[in-house]
């Protein structure tokens, strides 16, 4: 399995809005909303990206604009140097929209927001709150598989695109983005120095794979050929946090996204990441999210 897609995909990166801009004519800022997963891409043409701190990047077809924190982004026709006054007219419930934005086409995916009280992964929160980075480098270039080019033609041809291929697409995209992001540097950063690490990323991949596994600290150091002892030190030393922690972690990811998709079986949502009791489920939960499981269902 692929870890990153996986955190993107726990982490609740499936699409709330798309936009999508095939215009001309105007000088209008296409933004994205002020809280969730954003990405900006370009697909045709030339234009300008604009973040919350006011610094403006040259962007083409092929370039894609990241905040994984949210914030405002906004693209503009290269010869606009203001945002405009009608920014707020652009419409951010629908999931497709034509809007006048200048002689480039362009797509803004905006991810679901993190909910209140959840935990965020420690890979996204090692990111900047930008990221530019060219589809190139992270696809092959452009050409008819290009994830970013399928999604463009889903939102020009579909009167009612599936936003859940949509987001799987945009998941792949993200991910090859924040892996072409650390690997710019010749070396791995942070905690995909875990993911890339041959036995502590065996036991990651283990516990995304398997989170209802009954696992201990034995059993995962067993799925890397360590030592108790040296497994524990290794895995806290590259990820940043005890491998029991981040195990918990992990499942109450897991059992946020399960419940916010409409499973409120509490006892069968325990029983899917590994805990037997309901009781404990709940406690654990809580100490995590600072929340109950019901409540998570109503955020």
């Amino acid at each position: 399995m692929n870890t990153l897609r996986d955190v993107l995909w726990h982490q609740r990166l499936a699409p709330r809005v798309v936009y999508r801009a095939d215009a001309r004519a105007f000088c209008r800022p296409i933004f994205a909303e002020a809280t969730g997963f954003h990405m900006l891409c370009v697909v045709e043409g030339r234009c300008s990206g604009l973040d919350d701190a006011g610094t403006r990047r040259g962007l083409e077809a092929g370039d894609l604009l990241i905040a994984p924190h949210g914030g405002n982004l906004s693209l503009h026709h290269p010869g606009c140097d203001h945002l405009g006054s009608d920014s707020a007219a652009w419409p951010r419930t629908q999931a497709k929209s034509a809007y006048e934005a200048g002689s480039f086409r362009a797509f803004a995916f905006t991810g679901k927001a993190a909910s209140a009280g959840q935990i965020t992964h420690p890979l996204l929160d090692e990111l900047p709150d930008y990221l530019a980075v060219q589809t190139a480098t992270v696809s092959g270039g452009a050409n008819a598989h290009d994830p970013c080019l399928i999604i463009d033609e889903i939102l020009g041809d579909e009167p009612e695109p599936d936003l859940s291929i949509i987001g799987h697409l945009a998941e792949l995209v993200a991910a090859r983005a924040i892996e072409a992001y650390y690997g710019a540097s010749g070396t791995d950063q942070g905690f995909l120095r875990a993911l890339h690490d041959p036995e502590i990323g065996r036991a990651i991949a283990a516990i995304h794979s398997a989170p209802g596994r009954n696992w201990s600290l034995e059993r995962l150091a067993t799925t890397t050929g360590l030592s108790r002892s040296a497994f524990s030190r290794r895995f806290t030393e590259l990820a940043g946090v005890p491998a029991m922690k981040y195990l918990t972690n992990w499942r109450m990811r897991v059992a946020l996204e399960q419940l916010q998709a409409g499973n409120t079986d509490i006892e069968h949502v325990a029983n899917a990441i590994g805990y037997r009791s309901p009781v404990a489920f709940q406690k654990a939960f809580k100490r995590v999210h600072g929340l109950t499981p019901t409540q998570a269902t109503s955020v």
